[in-house]
């Protein structure tokens, strides 16, 4: 998915939940992480080293999603 489109699907999420259990850690303010990582990967567009930030977000919305 493209970032633009993760960005899109999240914002047709909300309102977030409190909390959320990551793979890597809890994620106790989703929204927050979402526009920090979005920031990041903007700021660092097509830099490899940057994969993890949109990994947490895909796992993030696929778990926001069910």
């Amino acid at each position: 998915m493209h970032l633009n489109d993760l960005i899109e699907a999240l914002e047709n999420l909300k309102p977030y939940p409190g909390k959320v259990q990551l793979r890597v850690g809890l994620c106790i303010d989703p929204e927050k992480m979402i526009k920090n990582h979005i920031a990041i990967l903007k700021t660092n567009s097509g830099n490899k080293v940057f994969q993890p930030y949109y990994d947490r977000l895909l796992e993030l919305h696929n778990l926001l999603k069910k």
